[in-house]
């Protein structure tokens, strides 16, 4: 759906105002054809070749946005003119699934694979996908920019400044239904699981996680028309990053860690300057000469750092058991409830142990310097155009992801230290009370 109103009542101003609604859904086949099983077992035995899936690990992901703008252009004068602008965008995406079960997966299926290949090692899925058990995104975005120009001469002077807003809904509780893994079908039909997981949540807590975060910048520039077919440029920008919320404060892996758990992008800022040039060389402009260099501030997906928000470490746990003691059944029958099907418990029970996700506080968002010289020539052939550019860019602020609580094993080729091993075994853990510990920082 689509509306647009255009109005021009007064001279030298223009206002628009647009507003749009995309509805669609996206069929999913979770694990259905698989070549290999990309999940982590609870049990190392438990090593899948081909997979293929029921219906029942099917789903969707219905998605709609709504989205309105208005943009106000005004011309003052011949030498004075502004742009104001202001959107709100809803984004909503759902995921329906085909079926509201524990994830059921059995090993050691003999069949034929995608290429044709008899296997032993094959896995079925059946029941709910892991991913997809408690899965929805509500998020909100504001935008507000204004921009002025002023020609005086051979220059034309521009500033302004910009803010966008926004604020999420993320639920998302992975393994919240339940995971059995049987060795085989023999142990399928005598109910004999040789793994189980579930993540919980404790009542009281926030089942998704909510942030917030914002960016505003402010920024200037001049251009000059030095001589006839050669402009120069030069821009100064700064960004400023705000978030109002903070992840809980986890205080026993900060005496595990040594580091606090709560960080946010809340107070990250950049400096960027920019420089370049267009220059014709012939009155024809049938050669030109173009290049320029600068820093430039980029965005990062939102989930790098709402999942500090949902794994802190507080009102989740998660149960892991590789010694097969739970039925399938009597979990269906007095455990497993399909109107309320995500883990839940009024406390956390002692002993078991807790996923991670964590941001350096004051993280910055990724940035780069870049610079580029390129040579555009018109040709006869076709009126087209070749061009030759060369581009360099260098990382000044990048994302890394790592997972420290995983125990050091041994020296890469390279000499740099290896970690590695599955944390469902505590063993493998550097501290037993936590699973996997995501952390994202910086490096330049």
């Amino acid at each position: 759906n689509l509306a647009k109103l255009v109005w021009n009542s007064v001279p030298g101003q223009g206002l628009s105002l647009r507003y749009s609604e995309t509805n669609g859904q996206v069929p999913q086949f979770g694990d259905y054809g698989r070549t290999s099983f990309a999940g982590a077992s609870t049990n190392s035995a438990n090593v899948g070749g081909a997979v293929t899936s029921y219906s029942s690990n099917f789903y969707a992901q219905t998605r709609l946005e709504k989205n309105m703008t208005a943009t106000l252009t005004s011309q003052w004068s011949q030498n004075f003119k502004t742009e104001i602008r202001w959107g709100d965008v809803k984004q909503d995406q759902y995921t329906p699934n085909n079926a509201t079960l524990p994830s059921v997966r059995i090993f050691g299926i003999n069949g034929t694979n995608q290429s044709g290949q008899r296997v032993t090692n094959g896995m079925l899925e059946l029941g709910t996908e892991q991913f997809r058990m408690g899965n929805q995104i509500n998020a909100r975005t504001k935008s507000y920019s204004a921009v002025g120009d002023y020609f005086m001469g051979n220059f034309t002077f521009s500033g302004g400044f910009d803010r966008e807003k926004n604020n999420d809904y993320n639920l998302f509780r992975a393994g919240s239904y339940g995971i059995f893994e049987f060795a085989n079908i023999a142990a399928f039909q005598a109910d004999s699981a040789n793994a189980f997981s579930r993540s919980f949540y404790v009542q009281g807590t926030p089942v998704a996680d909510i942030s917030d975060s914002a960016v505003t910048g402010i920024f200037g520039q001049a251009k000059w028309e030095a001589l006839p077919g050669l402009t120069l440029m030069a821009g100064l920008r700064y960004d400023y990053v705000e978030s109002g919320t903070r992840p809980p404060f986890n205080q026993l892996f900060k005496d595990r860690f040594g580091i606090a758990n709560d960080g946010t992008v809340d107070g990250g800022d950049a400096i960027s300057p920019r420089l370049s040039f267009n220059w014709a060389v012939d009155e024809s402009r049938t050669t030109q000469l173009r290049g320029g260099v600068g820093h430039f501030l980029g965005r990062a997906p939102w989930v790098f750092f709402s999942n500090s928000y949902s794994n802190p470490g507080i009102g989740r746990y998660n149960v892991i058991n590789s010694g097969g003691s739970t039925s399938l059944v009597d979990y269906l029958k007095n455990t497993f409830d399909p109107a309320n099907p995500i883990g839940s418990s009024p406390t956390i029970t002692p002993g078991n142990r807790f996923e991670m996700n964590l941001a350096d506080d004051g993280i910055e968002l990724p940035s780069v310097w870049r610079g580029n010289f390129a040579v555009d020539r018109k040709l006869p052939l076709w009126n087209s155009t070749l061009s030759l550019e060369v581009i360099q860019t260098y990382n000044d602020k990048a994302l890394f992801i790592s997972n420290d609580n995983l125990l050091p094993t041994s020296l890469g080729a390279d000499g740099r230290q290896r970690c590695a091993g599955s944390l469902n075994n505590a063993a493998n853990a550097r501290f037993g009370e936590f699973v996997n510990v995501y952390h994202v920082k910086n490096i330049a």
